[in-house]
C-alpha cells in the first residue's frame, strides 16, 4: 500500500538531487500532531527511505527540529495555524515571493536557516 507512495517519492527526490547537484540534504523532522498516528506513521516511513537514499548515493544529510529553524527565522505563534501564517509572511517578506503554499513557505525558511547555519 504505501510502497505506492514511497517508492516513487524515492525516485522523485534521487532525480530532484541529481538536478540540483546538492551538496547538503536538509530534510525537517517529524513530530506527530494532534495524535495522528497514520500521519506520523507515514511521514516516518517516508524518512526512512529519504535516510537510505542519501546513504545510497553517498549524500550528507541533516536532520531539523522545526523549533530550531522556526526559532532562527523568528517564526511566532503559539497554535500550529499562527505559525505557518508567519512562516508564510517570513517567506513572502525576505524573498519577495508571492503566492507561495505553506509547504514552500517552510522550505524555503528551512532553507534559510540551512545556508546560514550548517556546514556543508
Amino acid at each position: 500500500m504505501y510502497e505506492n507512495i514511497l517508492l516513487p517519492a524515492k525516485q522523485t527526490i534521487r532525480n530532484l538531487i541529481s538536478k540540483t547537484q546538492a551538496d547538503i540534504i536538509v530534510i525537517e523532522d517529524i513530530q506527530q500532531q494532534n495524535q495522528n498516528v497514520d500521519t506520523y506513521k507515514k511521514l516516518a516511513m517516508l524518512m526512512g527511505v529519504l535516510l537510505c537514499l542519501f546513504n545510497e548515493i553517498d549524500k550528507p544529510y541533516e536532520i531539523v527540529p522545526p523549533s530550531r529553524w522556526k526559532s532562527y527565522c523568528e517564526i511566532k505563534g503559539k497554535r500550529r495555524s499562527e505559525q505557518k501564517e508567519n512562516t508564510v509572511i517570513f517567506a513572502k517578506d525576505k524573498f519577495e515571493l508571492e503566492d507561495i503554499t505553506e509547504d514552500e513557505a517552510d522550505a524555503v525558511s528551512l532553507g534559510w536557516f540551512a545556508a546560514n547555519t550548517l556546514d556543508g
